[in-house]
């Protein structure tokens, strides 16, 4: 619940908090927000992402995996 970058960022990437878990951070007994991004099977998310990944420095390389 305290890390305000941390859900500013889940925010950026279309999350919204849903709900709260009580004590889940046992060293702490802090609580910790529950966030969804409710839209994610829609085309406007895909859109949202692009525009992220077009404001970023660099290339976006995607992997296939390695069959040991």
């Amino acid at each position: 619940m305290s890390n305000g970058p941390a859900q500013e960022l889940y925010r950026r990437f279309g999350f919204a908090p849903v709900g709260v878990r009580k004590n889940y951070y046992a060293e702490t007994n802090e609580d910790a927000l529950v966030m969804w991004a409710h839209e994610a099977q829609r085309p406007e998310y895909a859109d949202l992402l692009d525009g992220i990944e077009r404001r970023l420095d660099g290339e976006t390389v995607v992997e296939r995996p390695r069959r040991w």
